[in-house]
């Protein structure tokens, strides 16, 4: 984790299967995590303190991300591109604050294609993002909140 790569590469099988999903193949390729944010964050703790600040950020974002990832879901089935745009901004920026890359990365294209998303396989796209999101949340509470 020293050099702020957390998390494995992934190569997704629906990436060879639907050729028009490419523009997602540099986004599932970004870390998962950012170790050095993450670190970052962590530092901001003291041992001392009884609630720890660093889980209580990941608890934030993991009670805030399921309302948006729900109404970006709902937005990509019904071809609401501006909400598809807006929830996938809003999610960009929780996981770039708190680096979750691989997430943020993904929402940036999906940012970037709203108007076409319907091209480009959206319940794939969909799964890709709920996927991502279980796996950050796995990692972050195996290998970053406080032991208890």
């Amino acid at each position: 984790m020293a050099d702020g790569k957390v998390g494995d590469r992934v190569s997704d099988p629906y990436i060879l299967k639907f050729p028009e999903l490419i523009i997602l193949r540099k986004a599932l390729s970004v870390n998962l995590l950012d170790g050095e944010t993450l670190a970052v964050l962590k530092r901001l703790e003291r041992p001392e303190d009884t609630l720890s600040f660093f889980d209580e950020v990941i608890a934030a974002f993991e009670q805030e991300t399921p309302y948006l990832l729900g109404l970006l879901s709902e937005a990509i089935l019904e071809h609401r591109a501006p909400t598809i745009s807006h929830c996938a901004h809003q999610l960009k920026g929780l996981c770039g604050n708190i680096g979750i890359n691989r997430l943020a990365a993904l929402c940036e294209v999906i940012e970037e294609h709203a108007e076409g998303i319907q091209q480009l396989q959206p319940l794939i796209i969909r799964r890709l993002v709920e996927k991502t999101y279980a796996e950050s949340i796995k990692e972050l509470e195996l290998n970053w909140k406080r032991e208890t």
